[in-house]
């Protein structure tokens, strides 16, 4: 009989979040994972950042978890591998499992709320891990003297996984219950089973086959005795045929006692397994929590000294990981925010708080300012222990730039507005013709060119002049056919260029 298995676990922080993460897209070394199977792996719903899935849809429900709050579920799910033919995702009865498993959560959860999930093969069984956004709308009550209703996004793992053992058996129920047209079925309600352990396991088959062997080994012993009381009494032919009547008479009985001892070891045999088939489910289940347990203690302890294993089996500093993962995205905020509250912002939106402090001061021509300090999620980072780049003064000058950049950009495209009007108003004078407009702008003197630079001045200053200068030294030397390109463009961008129909080019 197969057994439907359905575990839990809580993720409280968006650091919980990233190594869960790095462990089920094996972005990090797994002990008891075949790396040649690697690509059987199939991702079915999220990408492969789990922990940026799951700020997304923080930010699509307007989430700020509340510190101390669980802000997502790790759902662990599979079946008794027997159930499975084989550990590949082509397998039928893996197939309509998988599918089966999918439905079960977005119908439990919520469609939305399965934010990442991916489906294991690269180890002994094949399961599926999701991570849940346990976020639900709730009507509540505000106000003192006159109590109106309110409805919020809310994150509330305690309504799946509650305080209790019974919230999270019923969960178990239902999943059982969702699976057995598979011909699944729960394990015991309420039993210890899933708390035997290894040892007991290992007992049992000791014992039992202990006393297997000590049953063959009273019954193996022949008492001439016993067997010279249960011969028949011989006849007259028997005496005269004396050693065959011996021979007959030892036959029989050793016949019965063979099949005495054939039928005992058969039964200590059925016993045997029965028990131990029995206890088949809770320690597999029993060896995958050791298995994890032991794999967990292990990354402990490199997390103790500040390291990791990444997934091609070498050591990594987490602090450094840390810091670079930090610069890359300040780097890309940087790259599109102009003050510092868009930058803020930016990174809350990315799970980053960024705050100044006076824990730490920057210097700068004799003045000091408080220094930058983001949080990860995982704990504090000074932006001097980033690098230079990131530091107070520095970003201020970055933010600065970028601003600069955009008000000069925004200045550029009255520029050239106003230059694609002076050009309309060519063709437009000439009705379009670009042949005429090449002319024309071959012949025009120095000082009408100055003349039309000297209006850019009043209208856009010196850097408009300047701007309009190398705009009309690439329009003096075009061709007719480019020309008509310009007129057409500028058409399509609703200017009137004189042209009534068709291309008006001459020769």
């Amino acid at each position: 009989m197969a057994f439907a298995i359905l575990r839990v676990a809580k993720l409280k922080t968006m650091g919980n979040i990233s190594g869960h993460g790095s462990h089920v897209e094996r972005q990090r070394e797994t002990l008891n994972a075949d790396p040649a199977k690697l690509d059987l792996n199939q991702r079915l719903a999220g990408t492969d950042d789990p922990a940026a899935d799951v700020k997304v849809r923080f930010d699509e429900m307007q989430i700020e978890p509340r510190k101390g709050a669980v802000v997502a579920i790790d759902v662990f799910i599979t079946a008794s591998p027997e159930h499975f033919n084989t550990n590949h995702p082509d397998d039928p009865n893996w197939k309509a499992f998988q599918d089966k498993a999918m439905a079960f959560l977005r119908q439990e959860y919520g469609a939305a709320n399965v934010v990442h999930a991916i489906a294991h093969h690269d180890e002994t069984s094949p399961h599926l891990h999701a991570i849940v956004t346990p976020i639900r709308s709730k009507t509540i009550k505000v106000g003192r003297a006159v109590k109106k209703e309110r409805t919020e996004n809310r994150l509330c793992a305690r309504d799946w996984l509650g305080g209790d053992r019974i919230t999270l058996s019923k969960l178990q129920s239902r999943f059982a219950d969702h699976v057995k047209d598979l011909g699944l079925t729960r394990g015991i309600e309420g039993s210890g089973a899933t708390h035997t352990q290894v040892k007991q396991f290992y007992t049992l088959m000791k014992e039992t086959t202990e006393k297997a062997q000590a049953i063959q080994l009273a019954l193996a012993p022949i008492e001439k005795d016993y067997y010279v009381k249960a011969v028949d009494k011989p006849r007259t032919i028997d005496r005269i045929y004396q050693h065959d009547y011996a021979k007959y008479q030892v036959e029989q009985a050793l016949s019965k006692v063979s099949s005495q001892i054939e039928q005992t070891n058969k039964n200590a045999e059925t016993a045997r397994r029965g028990q131990l088939v029995s206890l088949q489910t809770p320690v597999t289940d029993a060896l995958i929590q050791k298995g994890q347990t032991r794999q967990s203690q292990a990354e402990q302890a490199l997390a103790q000294l500040g390291y990791r294993l990444n997934v091609h089996g070498q050591l990594e500093n987490i602090l450094e990981e840390r810091q670079k993962a930090l610069r890359t995205t300040l780097t890309r905020s940087l790259g599109k925010c102009t003050t510092i509250d868009e930058l803020r912002a930016d990174l809350a939106g990315k799970g980053i708080k960024m705050g100044f402090s006076k824990d730490h001061q920057e210097t700068y021509q004799g003045k000091s300012y408080n220094g930058v300090v983001f949080n990860d999620g995982q704990g504090k980072l000074w932006g001097h222990e980033l690098g230079p780049d990131y530091t107070t003064l520095r970003i201020v000058e970055q933010l600065t730039q970028l601003a600069i950049q955009r008000e000069r950009a925004e200045r550029e495209k009255a520029y050239q507005a106003t230059f694609n009007q002076v050009l309309a108003d060519y063709f437009k004078l000439h009705k379009g013709d670009a042949s005429k407009v090449a002319r024309m702008l071959a012949t025009t003197t120095p000082q009408q060119r100055q003349d039309v630079l000297n209006q850019f001045t009043q209208v856009h200053g010196p850097e408009g002049a300047k701007y309009a200068r190398q705009q009309f030294e690439k329009l003096y030397k075009m061709t007719d056919f480019q020309l008509a390109a310009e007129r057409d463009s500028l058409k399509k961008a609703g200017h009137d260029v004189g042209l009534d129909k068709g291309l008006k080019i001459r020769r």
